[in-house]
């Protein structure tokens, strides 16, 4: 029985525990066959665990080498990672990289214009953040890398002493067709959590003086472009008068950069509301700290604590705002040069509840209307998964979830409504795919702010500092028998659930393995390409808020902008039977229905 693409999720707990060579992997009857720990999904999908073990890695690509390569920025190292076995090496290490507990370290990186094609230096871009007593910055390098050897030689520094701090770094790294790099940096959390009475710069433009004397203070909460020298190019944006690398600014987190032709595409953390997707234009403010997602006066207010005469002497809350901090409403702002988001997640009401009761108090943030997105990428209209093509992928980190957000034809404006994917109590960090699309790896968190299957605060995620595989199979199999602990990797390009034959793990224990359901059960892998990727995929904490009036619920379900709330989309587990397939059928056409008055609604608004 075939089912539908749609509405089938990860639901339960993973089986298995990951062994071998600081991997998943575990060698099965022959030396080409591996077995990895399988990972609940639903059909046409089939998952396993990659390798686990990773020191919280940031950012994945998949490299022209047809490797996967990884930072982990509290292990200070570039590691490449085997996607057929899962085997690690590393190829750099940076030392003087400061790995605090989160947002810091190695960040991002990206691949230089002929990277292992036809350049000869096969440039690697990299961020990452420094500390030395009280001052802490970010610096941006580019190392060579010796394919002989695998290994990265000497840093160059582009561009040092820029902003960080121990929050909202941003870090992410592109290179644009137009040959330049493209960096985020964050508003170092400014205004919130214990950085409450530091004032917010993402406002705050460079002066005239600051670009000669290489003081680069004001890029906190901007997107940056630069030349491969670490100049400022001739056509940057003049904001202000002032010409500097900001290529746009007014931003909180950006945690995701993507191009998808000359258009760039963003994703950034909101405070407790209004995640953003942007489409960065050159010279564009997107409104922080002033406007949180749209400009309508929605439940949000800019409650400026670094401007209180006794800020200090106030108690910091993130929906409460104490007596004697200055407030903004947002339709109180106004600059000709705003840039709304083309999607939020979420825009809710004024009479929102932000205390739901699942979370409770120590853990509020992870019921608030956001998903914390944590990477962007553009899956090509070429793809494998049909149903994917022409749309951005983000992943997050408090859903554990994979969003898809469909584009127009012309690839120039986000067209309908989201769907979602493979959620479990994990942080999805970073996510990359194969040249053919087929092959999705998603990059987790160690630990951090995670909700269950019951939306719910986890207290662990379930697969830390792990790589997860979901191998798209065209045929319409079933992607995961639950009795199935194990899922084996051939030389030929097959994956079969293993038989009962007891592997035993490194504490002498015999995995609970299971036969295949059925023959449909055998998925026939596509063999990894060896040609250079036509498209390299790449890729926080949850995000806090500003200020929220403390108001009566609203609605389950309610989206003043036409973004579905998160109630309204379709999860479950895979049917089992062709009744279950009938009523999921019977669901999808009224979701489309649905779908389609919400979308000419948002048309006539």
């Amino acid at each position: 029985m075939r089912l539908s693409f749609f509405g089938k999720f990860l639901g339960s707990a993973c089986l298995g525990v990951v062994l071998g060579m600081g991997s998943g992997a575990q060698a099965a009857d022959t030396a080409q066959e591996r077995s990895f720990p399988a990972v609940p999904t639903a059909m046409p999908f089939t998952a396993y665990v990659l390798t686990d073990g990773l020191r919280m890695p940031w950012e994945m690509l998949w490299g022209p080498d047809n490797m996967l390569w990884v930072t982990e920025r509290q292990g200070n190292a570039i590691t490449r990672v085997d996607p057929r076995t899962g085997d690690r090496r590393i190829a750099g290490t940076i030392p003087e990289a400061y790995p605090g507990p989160q947002h810091e370290g190695i960040l991002g990186m990206a691949f230089a214009p002929g990277f292992l094609t036809s350049s000869t230096e096969n440039l690697l871009y990299v961020y990452y953040t420094m500390k030395e007593g009280d001052s802490r910055w970010g610096r941006l390098v580019s190392m060579p890398y010796d394919h002989t050897r695998m290994q990265l030689g000497a840093q160059r520094i582009l561009l040092d002493r820029l902003p960080a701090g121990d929050d909202h770094n941003g870090g992410r790294v592109r290179v644009g067709p137009d040959g330049k790099i493209y960096l985020t940096i964050g508003e170092q959390g400014h205004n919130q959590g214990g950085n409450y009475c530091l004032p917010i710069e993402a406002q705050r433009i460079p002066n005239y003086m600051d670009i000669p004397n290489k003081n680069w203070d004001a890029y906190r909460g901007k997107s940056l472009r630069i030349n491969p020298d670490g100049s400022i190019p001739d056509d940057n944006p003049e904001i202000r008068g002032i010409r500097s690398h900001v290529f746009t600014y007014g931003h909180r987190n950006p945690q995701g950069l993507t191009f998808v032709g000359e258009d760039l595409y963003s994703c950034e953390q909101g405070p407790s509301t209004d995640d953003e997707i942007n489409k960065l234009v050159s010279g564009g403010n997107y409104g922080w700290p002033h406007v949180a997602g749209f400009r309508d006066g929605n439940a949000y207010v800019y409650a400026n604590y670094s401007a209180a005469p006794n800020c200090h002497d106030l108690p910091y809350d993130a929906n409460t705002i104490p007596e004697g901090v200055p407030v903004q409403h947002e339709l109180e702002w106004f600059d000709p040069t705003f840039v709304p988001p083309v999607k939020t997640f979420y825009t809710v009401r004024n009479d929102h509840n932000f205390n739901d009761s699942r979370c409770g108090a120590d853990h509020a943030y992870l019921c608030w209307p956001t998903i914390a997105p944590s990477s962007i990428v553009y899956y090509p209209a070429n793809g494998a998964i049909r149903e994917w093509r022409n749309s951005l992928l983000i992943t997050t980190l408090k859903t554990g979830s994979l969003f898809q957000v469909r584009l127009s034809g012309d690839a120039k404006e986000v067209q309908g409504d989201y769907s979602r994917y493979f959620r479990s109590p994990n942080r999805y960090r970073a996510m990359a795919f194969d040249p053919t699309g087929r092959y999705i790896y998603i990059a987790t968190d160690v630990s951090g702010g995670a909700v269950d299957d019951e939306g719910r605060p986890a207290n662990n995620v379930r697969n830390p500092g792990s790589i997860l595989v979901f191998q798209y199979n065209d045929d319409g199999t079933y992607g995961y028998n639950p009795d199935q602990a194990r899922v084996t990797v051939g030389a030929n390009g097959m994956a079969r659930p293993q038989e009962p034959s007891g592997v035993v793990a490194a504490d002498g224990n015999a995995f609970p393995l299971a036969s295949p359901r059925s023959a449909e059960t055998s998925v026939v892998v596509q063999p990894m390409p060896t040609q250079p990727p036509a498209v390299a995929a790449a890729p926080v904490q949850p995000a806090e808020t500003i200020a929220r009036p403390q108001v009566s619920p609203a609605p389950d379900g309610v989206d003043v902008t036409g973004s579905a709330a998160p109630d309204t989309v379709r999860e479950g587990s895979v049917a089992e039977s062709d009744a279950r397939e009938r009523k999921e059928r019977e669901q999808t056409e009224q979701m489309d229905k649905s779908k389609a008055l919400n979308n000419a609604e948002v048309e006539r608004l």
